[in-house]
């Protein structure tokens, strides 16, 4: 099974026929002016959630905080980063019950655009992508909009195929609005996601040097 490109290399190649920009390749985008600025803030009772998680990666942490109203969407990234749902190694197709997110890998990069993550780990040097080994549907899809960076949201092949892949925007991306669950946002270390996304990368958008996500810590507040 192939990486879930949420279609999003033809939605881009779209948007950049709109610009002018040539349709068959992005790498030739010209990078998306940098905010001096924190990501623009939300209302409290929007992100207001039981818990937050820190991301440490081997560029540095970042630090996401939840949408309570995307709970079930962030519940289920938590749930995998604990140990507490149960998910399909890969490996040996038996079900495990132990962190998901710890040792995989930042496995597609876009130039100050996004990076995204969450193949299991077993994945991590080949170019097949793997999930947990389950889907679940869209929990309120279309009640955000892709309009600031680093907002946090789930990879997926189509409607209602979330699994543990996501990504963290750098830039607006008004074609990805409704089709993706946004279920949080990045409060600390947006500096370390767009360093990230400007690595050396393949014609597949993987980093050339890999970017282990050593550990996912949740805290709960």
């Amino acid at each position: 099974m192939t990486a879930p490109r949420f279609g999003f290399l033809l939605l881009l190649a779209a948007a950049a026929v709109g610009c002018g920009m040539n349709p068959v390749s992005t790498r030739r985008a010209p990078p998306v002016e940098q905010s001096s600025t924190s990501p623009a803030s939300t209302p409290e009772v929007l992100v207001k959630s039981p818990y937050a998680a820190t991301l440490s990666t081997d560029r540095g942490d970042v630090r996401v905080v939840f949408y309570s109203d995307a709970e079930k969407t962030a519940s289920n990234f938590v749930d995998l980063a604990v140990g507490n749902k149960t998910w399909t190694d890969p490996g040996t197709g038996q079900p495990v019950q132990r962190p998901y997110y710890d040792g995989t890998v930042i496995h597609r990069i876009m130039p100050d655009l996004l990076i995204q993550g969450g193949m299991s780990a077993v994945s991590k040097s080949t170019a097949a992508a793997t999930g947990p080994g389950y889907q679940f549907e869209d929990e309120r899809r279309a009640s955000r909009k892709f309009d600031k960076p680093g907002l946090v949201a789930m990879a997926s092949s189509g409607p209602n195929s979330n699994g543990g892949q996501f990504f963290i925007t750098l830039s607006p991306l008004p074609w990805l609005d409704g089709k993706h669950v946004i279920f949080g946002e990045v409060a600390k270390g947006l500096e370390v996601v767009r360093e990230i996304s400007r690595l050396k990368r393949d014609d597949d958008d993987r980093p050339l040097e890999p970017v282990t996500l050593r550990q996912v810590r949740i805290d709960y507040r």
